[in-house]
């Protein structure tokens, strides 16, 4: 088929309105509990991609681990002997010498560079040029927006991680990396980010209060659902490209990126 525009791509994924109704369906049904990946799979001539939407955690006995080392070894078995290769989210992480510190580092994505390592299958991941996804955010909701929207994203995954690094640590070294990739006159400062938590929620932000889901997710928040759909259209390009290439592709990402892509993909892989 034709190469479909960025606004073909869009008008086949989920509204954020929509994406909510299916996390309430998938809640009423019982099916959406962390032991439990969404999953699609279409199988192509010769070639099969297999997409796992998780529950994102760095714990090594997360509830699912059972069910994604079946689909991954399933995924093996049916691909053995076929071009093929792995797609994990947020970029490659470090290797590591055992699959617990593996999903220690960096949750599932972690686990499945690991794996793929492993089995000898390359492993990449298909997000776009920060830069790009950064100017495209400050044309769209604005400085303050943007830079907000990417420091609670951090903050809510400093908590969840509890790495060594201590909050100041460790988002003052990110902040400073969008620093110097934006090349701004701008204010990424973690006190300048504080005004503006306190501007939202009337509180002080410190180190123990959690994060607002709302502060960075698409159901409360025009950056994340801009961010989301320039992340989801690359995404679905990548595929796109693999899977017109003859690759078998297995993925791993965030179970919202896969509510979001589903109908696009079903419709422009088969």
């Amino acid at each position: 088929m034709k190469e479909p525009t960025d606004s073909q791509i869009v008008s086949l994924f989920l509204t954020t309105q929509e994406m909510q109704e299916v996390y309430g369906q998938l809640d009423r049904e019982g099916k959406h509990g962390p032991a439990e990946p969404l999953e699609l799979i279409i199988n192509g001539s010769q070639k099969q991609l297999v997409f796992l939407g998780t529950h994102h955690s760095n714990n090594p006995e997360r509830p699912d681990l059972p069910v994604l080392l079946e689909r991954w070894n399933e995924f093996l078995s049916a691909t053995e002997g076929k071009d093929r290769i792995v797609l994990v989210e947020g970029g490659i992480p470090r290797d590591e010498a055992t699959q617990e510190a593996a999903i220690r580092k960096a949750s599932e994505t972690g686990l499945f560079n690991f794996l793929a390592k492993k089995s000898n299958v390359e492993a990449i991941s298909p997000e776009p040029d920060r830069l790009g996804e950064l100017q495209h955010l400050e044309k769209e909701v604005g400085r303050d927006e943007a830079i907000y929207y990417y420091f609670a994203r951090t903050a809510a995954q400093w908590q969840r991680t509890k790495p060594e690094a201590t909050f100041e640590e460790y988002l003052g070294s990110r902040l400073e990396r969008y620093k110097h990739l934006s090349g701004w006159d701008y204010d990424f400062s973690i006190e300048h980010m504080a005004r503006l938590y306190k501007e939202r929620h009337s509180e002080p932000l410190n180190d123990q209060r959690k994060i607002p889901h709302e502060d960075y997710s698409p159901s409360g928040n025009r950056a994340s659902e801009v961010s989301g759909n320039y992340r989801d259209v690359h995404i679905v390009r990548q595929i796109l490209a693999l899977w017109n290439e003859g690759k078998s592709i297995f993925i791993t990402y965030g179970d919202g990126h896969l509510i979001v892509q589903e109908r696009a993909l079903k419709e422009l892989l088969q």
